[in-house]
């Protein structure tokens, strides 16, 4: 496996998809273009613009995308990591999976 140590700047072509590794603290900045990004355990998917960035969560493998056109990124070293900010994260409950979906019948109808 490859492993690349932050700061790193990638390329990616239209429509094609990138496997980020499970890192601790990695921030992801788009330096042109437009990207998508959905990692493990993040129930939304992100879309980012030139200049906006996205703490890639420790420990939960990424996949980004470019959009339309080649997307330019930027992998860089998280200064805000902490074993403070890693605590509170643990501590948020996830969703459950198999949870009932609000406003659904939990009856038989008949």
């Amino acid at each position: 496996m490859l492993r690349l140590r932050p700061p790193v700047t990638l390329r990616l072509e239209a429509g094609r998809l990138l496997a980020w590794p499970r890192q601790s603290g990695v921030r992801l900045r788009v330096l042109a273009g437009s990207a998508w990004v959905t990692q493990a355990h993040d129930m939304e998917d992100h879309f980012l613009q030139p200049g906006q960035t996205l703490l890639l969560q420790p420990g939960a493998r990424a996949i980004i995308g470019a959009e339309r056109d080649e997307v330019s990124l930027r992998f860089e070293a998280d200064a805000g990591f902490s074993l403070k900010a890693l605590w509170q994260r643990l501590r948020t409950p996830r969703p459950t999976r198999g949870a009932a979906c609000a406003g659904a019948a939990t009856r038989p109808s008949g």
